[in-house]
């Protein structure tokens, strides 16, 4: 028992110091590119920053749930609950994308003051992308499922 739980301690801690160590070369890229490359790029990394943030913090998760209950409806096919699991997970998708896209589109406006450059185009068209990706899992869940 004490060995199981040493493993599982040591495959924890290391997928920690791979994610932190991950999160710190990406961080660190992006500050020597934009010393290299210059304005132009650290405006582009600023705005990918932000769309890519709050497209991941209002993602609203539901993919688990429709693997576990879709394989569960594909079983016993059930295609009326499964067809009814897909809109209210495709659903929830749209709310997330639509939310990202309200937030990212009204912090553009303030992009001078927050980030001091103008980064209200850049906003704007990112705004979009978590909207537009929305459907991307719910296909792959869909790919998973089928027969």
């Amino acid at each position: 028992m004490a060995s199981e739980r040493s493993g599982v301690v040591r495959r924890r801690s290391t997928t920690a110091v791979g994610v932190y160590a991950a999160t710190v070369l990406g961080v660190g890229t992006t500050v020597a590119a934009t010393r290299i490359l210059g304005g132009s790029y650290a405006q582009f990394a600023v705005a990918y920053s932000v769309v890519s943030f709050f497209q991941m913090l209002l993602d609203l998760t539901v993919d688990e749930a429709l693997i576990k209950y879709g394989f569960r409806y594909v079983t016993a096919e059930d295609w009326p609950r499964l067809r009814r699991l897909f809109e209210v997970a495709l659903g929830f998708k749209l709310v997330g994308g639509v939310l990202a896209l309200l937030v990212i589109a009204g912090l553009a406006p303030f992009s001078d003051r927050i980030w001091h450059h103008s980064l209200v185009w850049p906003l704007v068209v990112g705004a979009f992308v978590p909207l537009a990706q929305a459907t991307e899992t719910i296909a792959g869940c869909a790919l998973i499922l089928r027969d």
